[in-house]
């Protein structure tokens, strides 16, 4: 799955701003491309260029689906930590 977003402010402040948005997809990017590695998760482009983050291995693609169970967690949508939950244990288990 690739995603692309264009902002035109810090890429660091875009983050911070559409922490939900980035979470829900990078959920889905897993669920979806579950063990078909490696695969592009999403893509910034900014006006300064083009940032792309990749998860290119099996413990990355786990510690982000950790960090995105714990924000839903924090803003109190359990449907999607529960989401994030199993598709740790799909990765952990395969």
């Amino acid at each position: 799955m690739k995603k692309l977003y264009v902002i035109e402010e810090s890429v660091r402040d875009w983050m911070i701003n559409n922490a939900e948005n980035v979470y829900k997809d990078l959920l889905e990017s897993c669920e979806k491309t579950h063990k078909k590695l490696p695969f592009e998760v999403l893509q910034i482009q900014t006006i300064t260029g083009i940032t792309t983050f990749r998860i290119v291995k099996e413990k990355d693609v786990i510690n982000i689906l950790k960090k995105c169970m714990d924000f839903f967690v924090r803003v109190e949508d359990y449907e999607k930590a529960a989401r994030a939950r199993d598709c740790i244990k799909l990765w952990e288990s395969a």
